[in-house]
């Protein structure tokens, strides 16, 4: 994972919970342009996204909804009891309305992102990748001039 090799005593501790590699690679390959975020696990469902977080204890986690083993919603309820760590929904489920943004947040989400429809997500970067390095750098505002590392 490229965003290990920059760790230091600033960085933002970064899981990723989706059932779809690519999403996840996706995802790893935006958050890794900043030198302060540093990727401490890859989950594909909620269950492993839990064990994660017991482990890796981290300040952000990016969340799908939909996922086999444990969706996304059962791991919000559950992740709280264990961590205090922001958490991004990003799933197609909100787009479609089939999930409630108010709820989500309820359950603990900070912030819902809807991915972007086509095929499979492939403009992700370009379509969303701004939004979510801005909404990292919202929640950690005193990076200052640390953020690419292109």
């Amino acid at each position: 994972m490229r965003g290990q090799s920059f760790m230091n005593s600033m960085s933002f501790k970064i899981l990723i919970i989706d059932d779809s590699l690519m999403m996840r690679t996706l995802l790893n390959n935006i958050v890794s342009t900043e030198n302060y975020c540093e990727i401490v696990g890859l989950g594909s469902n909620g269950k492993e996204g839990l064990e994660l977080v017991k482990h890796q204890q981290p300040d952000l986690i990016f969340l799908d909804i939909e996922m086999p083993v444990m969706n996304g919603i059962e791991f919000l309820k559950r992740v709280r009891l264990i961590s205090k760590a922001k958490v991004i929904v990003v799933s197609y489920i909100v787009k479609d309305n089939l999930v409630n943004r108010q709820m989500l947040e309820s359950y603990g989400a900070t912030t819902v992102i809807s991915k972007p429809s086509g095929s499979l997500s492939l403009n992700l970067d370009e379509e969303r990748g701004k939004e979510i390095i801005n909404i990292i750098r919202s929640f950690y505002p005193n990076q200052g001039g640390l953020h690419d590392k292109n």
